[in-house]
């Protein structure tokens, strides 16, 4: 460097255009002489206006349960019914965090119900239920049966709403309004199938009113809509949500350890059944047997819970004898293993009764397995549990079978007026008592 102080590199150029820094009078501190310096940005560039503008990603689907509706429509569809679990994934565009500041029901049309089939599977996923709104209300409310709004999402943070809408005598078209405050400024965002209404079937009346149920149970009646749906080339079911997480657990169902996966595998198994994808839930179900058989043991309460899932597979299947046999052989190495109170004996024991009923029809060992796992039932877990109302249920039909209506009408009236009072008029039990009851009735007077 020049005694002046000037640095030869510092001079002007045609080539190398000089840069000079320069800080004037006055205690600075620190300083840092940088040169040339490109892509300066100072602060955060933030959220987008249109991000701010609409900040809500909302899905929704209907969570599988122990019965599927169709309506007699032109095509035929699938249609959610009274008491369905709608799961509403919620999600923000925005970095920063977006208040929802409440949830509203909307109905948008109402129509009188048309003819409809509902399946009845075995098995069924448990779901919270923390909102429920009633349709039958001319302005229904979204009432909260656990936490309540406000609730706060984000990029990194979403949240997941389980709302179950309820009505009794009309079909119901009907979508969602969520508020929202963001950045200081409120807004709504609709929740809709695709810019429809969803639909709600009030599937009270099918036991009420006989002419519209065309009779279907755990299996299609021939010229049902399920059966025209099919015909059509249309899945009669739709694809099950979280595909890819699904898929992961069935593709490792095999492994048995830790203990909270076998729990996660059993959960896929109820949805494979729920959804109706009984081949592929076979097919898990044998895998996993296999498996846990080997390494757990046979009489391992997860791999005869596995078993007692592939029996129902079976029985779905149409492979009647093999599911007979299975279900025997579950529900005596579950009395000798749990015993036989245990309530997945006696969860085997109502199987068992099942499906010698359809491959033999009715016979003293079936009704000995319908008594015994109601009166144990009702020992163990009381009489308005849920499995207790499903025994009763199941004795009432067998008298039915056995040509026995008053009979039938007392368990059946008793095992009705529990249903509606311990899970509600919509849950798939009650609906069964009242159409059991109605047939009983119908018989006495006939």
């Amino acid at each position: 460097m020049d005694d002046d102080g000037d640095d030869p590199a510092l001079e002007d150029s045609d080539d190398d255009p000089a840069v000079r820094n320069s800080v004037g009078d006055g205690d600075h501190g620190i300083v840092v002489q940088a040169g040339w310096i490109d892509s300066v940005h100072l602060g955060s560039a933030g959220d987008s206006a249109a991000a701010l503008a609409d900040p809500i990603i909302a899905t929704v689907w209907v969570q599988p349960s122990l019965t599927s509706l169709y309506v007699d429509d032109d095509p035929p569809r699938k249609m959610a019914s009274s008491g369905d679990v709608h799961v509403i994934h919620v999600e923000a565009r925005t970095t920063r965090a977006v208040t929802l500041l409440g949830l509203r029901p909307v109905v948008v049309f109402r129509r009188p119900p048309r003819r409809a089939c509902v399946e009845v599977r075995m098995g069924g996923i448990v779901t919270p239920r923390p909102f429920t709104a009633d349709f039958d209300s001319d302005r229904p409310r979204l009432t909260a049966l656990r936490r309540d709004f406000p609730f706060s999402v984000s990029a990194t943070d979403v949240e997941q709403f389980h709302f179950v809408p309820h009505v009794s005598a009309t079909e119901v078209g009907w979508r969602l309004e969520l508020d929202w405050l963001v950045a200081g400024k409120p807004g709504t965002t609709v929740i809709d199938d695709h810019g429809k209404p969803f639909g709600l079937y009030p599937s009270q009346v099918l036991a009420d009113e006989s002419d519209l149920d065309w009779g279907c149970d755990m299996f299609h009646l021939p010229g049902c809509p399920a059966e025209r749906l099919e015909a059509l080339g249309r899945p009669v079911t739709s694809p099950p949500p979280a595909e890819e997480r699904l898929q992961a657990i069935i593709d490792h169902a095999g492994d048995h350890e830790p203990e909270s996966f076998r729990a996660q595998v059993l959960d896929v198994l109820d949805h494979l059944n729920a959804s109706g994808q009984s081949e592929l839930g076979a097919s898990v179900a044998r895998t996993v047997q296999r498996a846990w058989g080997s390494a757990l043991g046979g009489n391992h309460r997860d791999t005869l819970a596995v078993a007692n899932r592939l029996a129902g597979y079976l029985l779905k299947l149409g492979e009647l004898q093999q599911a007979c046999v299975l279900f025997e052989s579950t529900y005596r190495r579950r009395v000798r293993a749990l015993g036989a109170d245990d309530p997945g004996t006696l969860v085997s024991a109502a199987n068992l009764a099942l499906s010698m009923s359809l491959l033999h029809g009715p016979s003293d060992r079936v009704r000995e397995l319908r008594v015994d796992t109601l009166r144990r039932s009702r020992a163990v877990r009381g009489e308005d549990h849920r499995d207790t109302l499903v025994a009763a249920v199941d004795l009432g039909y067998l008298h039915l079978l056995d040509g026995d209506p008053h009979a039938a009408r007392a368990v059946l009236a008793d095992a009705l007026r529990r249903a509606e009072s311990a899970v509600g008029p919509d849950d798939p039990v009650t609906r069964r008592a009242a159409q059991g009851l109605a047939k009983a009735v119908a018989a006495i007077e006939a």
